[in-house]
């Protein structure tokens, strides 16, 4: 478990340094991208929100597909939180998700692995775009997998807390 929670880490602080890139599909500057993802770009799964999250119904959770090397989005969708979709019978509250070629976001091919899903809590009046101050989880993605399990758990003390962009 231990060992899970930093892989997820490490694999944050990977993305958040690549964000900087975001729409780019250029290779990053003296890296070589991985192999091209040859399977199609489907995803599935069940996303729980725990802890301050648990209880949320404003704002919403951002699913979204990355190239980890560019930082590129290839697939996103926004749950909203207010959705009657979100299942709330227990300490925590779920859904299924799903991300096909009709969440395209980016998905001109080629698409390089390592990709990463990951799922941004959006608090109530932030546009799509998540800041680095955002509730997250980012996992490994492998091609095609259709029962992912994201669990998004948030800090009472952070929960909610967005620090605008610079403009």
């Amino acid at each position: 478990m231990r060992s899970s929670i930093a892989r997820t880490a490490l694999l944050g602080l990977l993305l958040l340094g690549s964000a900087g890139c975001g729409g780019s599909s250029q290779p990053p500057r003296g890296g070589a991208l991985g192999p091209t993802v040859q399977a199609p770009l489907r995803f599935a799964g069940r996303l729980s929100l725990s802890g301050s999250l648990a209880g949320a119904r404003e704002g919403g959770v951002l699913v979204r597909l990355v190239e980890q090397a560019t930082g590129r989005v290839v697939l996103r969708r926004i749950y909203d939180l207010g959705d009657p979709l979100w299942d709330r019978r227990a300490a925590e509250q779920s859904l299924y998700f799903a991300l096909t070629p009709d969440s395209a976001f980016d998905a001109e091919p080629p698409v390089h692995a390592p990709i990463v899903l990951e799922a941004v809590h959006l608090p109530a009046g932030v546009a799509a775009e998540p800041s680095a101050a955002d509730e997250r989880v980012v996992v490994l993605a492998e091609p095609g997998v259709l029962d992912v399990e994201l669990r998004l758990h948030g800090a009472a003390e952070v929960a909610g807390a967005h620090a605008p962009s610079p403009r």
